[in-house]
């Protein structure tokens, strides 16, 4: 099962940079949301402002070579978004990234490490900065093997637990995992496995996988 259904692994920022990702894939009529969408992300909306400062990153000099990217991928006029094999590839290293630091949830740090090692546009965006997986933990304070005592998610300020808005409406996403065959623009998945954001942390479990949105 794809992590993208299952919202309530992510932290509450790191889904926000998702969900950021995923109106970047529409902007530009992409059938998949992939790398390039999180990168955008990252580079062009709040839910990254904080990340992208702590890295030092320069948006006006990647912007241009992630649109050029970005307008090689093939657009569709369709509401269908799906999510792209290497995007799905990035979550699953960032969720085992997650699981070495000892953190039960996925958080930004995990996700830019796994971007720093995306084979598809992260890694070579990332180098221009000179940011290696080693320059991003390093400039994120993060140590290879965090002690017991911080298992918990980093935060753009360290070592820190989040504050969770209580407040805050669950946003909703309309990203489905991959189709059975990705050259197959009529094999759709099942509307039911389509996500919402996790649930805050006062609120009952939700039942993700019976979501019809």
């Amino acid at each position: 099962m794809s992590l993208i259904t299952r919202p309530e692994r992510f932290s509450e920022e790191a889904w926000d940079l998702l969900l950021a990702g995923q109106a970047q894939a529409q902007a530009w009529q992409h059938r998949q949301m992939d790398v390039e969408h999180l990168l955008l992300a990252l580079l062009e909306t709040p839910a990254g402002e904080a990340w992208r400062r702590r890295l030092r990153l320069n948006p006006a000099h990647l912007l241009p070579r992630l649109d050029e990217f970005c307008g090689d991928q093939p657009t569709e006029d369709s509401d269908a978004l799906y999510l792209g094999p290497d995007l799905d590839q990035l979550l699953n290293d960032a969720d085992r990234l997650a699981h070495r630091w000892g953190s039960s949830n996925i958080d930004m740090a995990h996700l830019l490490l796994a971007l720093a090692e995306d084979e598809r546009i992260g890694a070579a965006l990332l180098a221009d900065q000179n940011l290696s997986p080693a320059e991003v933990m390093r400039r994120l304070r993060l140590q290879p093997v965090p002690p017991a005592s911080a298992n918990r998610p980093p935060t753009a300020d360290g070592w820190q637990s989040p504050q969770p808005n209580r407040n805050a409406l669950p946003a909703r996403s309309s990203i489905s995992p991959p189709p059975p065959e990705q050259s197959n623009p009529t094999a759709t998945a099942n509307p039911d496995a389509r996500l919402s954001a996790p649930a805050l942390p006062a609120q009952p479990p939700v039942d993700y996988t019976h979501l019809t949105l």
